[in-house]
């Protein structure tokens, strides 16, 4: 990667961690800021036991006080039920139900001791004095009465310090809010930029494209090529802005086809492929091989595509006959090959049998059959499958002189590295690329 794109990519990471340490920390603020305040009071007691008044045996007052330590982990669950907030909601005439009370009012006792204390959150400070007060007097009351003794044995609470009015609010605690929202954000930070690191799974651009193909870029497809336009410019417009870049991708095709291909031939057939399905390799396939046909060049279009086999009805032609008949032995080469609108381009369809075993069985039939094709066209465009999903791209390049590969910003990075390096595990060449938009597939 050069120094620039380097630099590029730092800065779009810095700026993305700015900006988003920006926005969490002000979401942070705007949100300590607006919260509303609650106040909590709380309300002290302490637990002791109630037993005989003439007893003095040290057991009866172990006995007590394990009966209260084992009441008291009630407590926390007792302080919620509506035997206790119920008449606090009545007293205080709160409007309120039980279950919402009960989630703003908690008990705690300090371990190792009999004290309890007892907390009541709300936003309003005289009310939550209030209630603590009043949750407090009727826990007092409840755990005095007969349900809670054991014998002659009962708990017994004293209120020792009763709820004040707080100072000053509980929540939100700004400090810590800030500072928990100063980590967040700038933790925030790091993943973003940590994420930009992550290399793309999509090519993106021609750039990136051509490293990873090692081989000339022959043109680029732009995405309003087919936005509104026709599908076939050379055919249907030649006169077209659409047409013209088919014609370009078709003078570099020929200029490179020369020192690209095998050791000693002219390059004349070609195999386009993709590492991803689509549409893109039918058309470029149509487009070039009638640009070729405009220059008074006798050129053979074949159609080894048989997951889309889509030309002979993108060009109003019999998909009956074609290449699998010719392979199974069913029909001739020439019974099969239908020339398009009188011109000089010629199309060999997929017909209508799978012909992937045939390709392996036929190998030396496949051999005469392109010696003889190349006797009578001067180029031959082979459009096949992505090279990934079907056999037919590697056997009919091994009888081609190069490989054109077709790319796209959306083409994912790991099919095209082992497209590319099935083809170079060959000995046909990549003659060049033609990029395209996510919209042009």
């Amino acid at each position: 990667m050069q120094k620039s794109s380097v630099f590029r990519q730092l800065r779009k990471q810095s700026v993305a961690a700015l900006v988003t340490f920006i926005v969490a920390f002000a979401v942070v603020v705007i949100y300590t800021i607006t919260r509303p305040p609650e106040y909590t009071a709380t309300a002290q007691l302490v637990a002791s036991y109630k037993g005989n008044p003439n007893s003095t045996s040290p057991g009866e007052a172990n006995s007590g006080m394990t009966f209260v330590h084992t009441q008291m982990n009630s407590y926390p669950q007792l302080v919620k039920t509506e035997s206790v907030l119920k008449p606090v909601i009545r007293d205080l005439d709160l409007d309120t139900t039980v279950e919402d009370l009960a989630d703003h009012v908690s008990l705690t006792n300090p371990r190792g001791t009999f004290i309890i204390n007892i907390s009541v959150d709300s936003r309003k400070r005289q009310e939550a004095a209030d209630i603590a007060n009043s949750v407090a007097q009727q826990l007092t009351w409840l755990t005095s009465s007969q349900q809670f003794r054991t014998g002659k044995i009962s708990a017994q609470l004293k209120t020792v310090q009763r709820a004040e009015l707080p100072t000053s609010p509980s929540s939100p605690k700004i400090p810590v809010y800030l500072l928990a929202g100063l980590l967040l954000s700038a933790g925030l930070a790091i993943l973003v930029a940590a994420l930009m690191r992550v290399p793309n799974e999509k090519v993106g651009t021609e750039g990136v494209a051509k490293e990873l193909i090692k081989a000339p870029l022959l043109g680029e497809l732009k995405s309003e090529l087919y936005a509104g336009n026709p599908e076939l410019p050379i055919i249907d417009d030649p006169q077209s802005k659409e047409a013209s870049t088919y014609r370009y991708i078709k003078a570099n095709l020929v200029s490179l086809a020369g020192r690209n291909t095998k050791v000693g031939t002219e390059g004349r057939i070609f195999v386009f492929t993709s590492a991803q399905e689509g549409a893109m390799s039918s058309l470029a396939s149509i487009n070039i091989a009638a640009s070729l046909a405009d220059e008074d060049k006798r050129v053979l279009l074949i159609d080894a595509n048989t997951q889309q086999s889509s030309i002979a009805e993108r060009l109003g032609l019999s998909n009956t006959l074609g290449l699998s008949d010719v392979l199974t032995g069913e029909t001739e080469l020439d019974n099969a090959v239908q020339r398009f609108d009188k011109s000089n381009m010629y199309i060999l369809p997929t017909g209508t049998h799978q012909f992937e075993s045939a390709l392996s069985n036929r190998s030396v039939f496949m051999s005469d059959m392109f010696d003889k094709i190349e006797l009578l066209y001067d180029y031959v465009i082979i459009n096949t499958a992505p090279l990934l999903e079907e056999k037919a791209a590697p056997v009919l390049g091994n009888l081609a002189d190069g490989f054109v590969i077709l790319a796209a910003d959306n083409t994912r990075k790991k099919s095209l590295i082992r497209t590319v390096t099935e083809i170079r595990n060959g000995q046909t060449p990549v003659v060049g690329f033609i990029f395209g938009k996510v919209s042009t597939i």
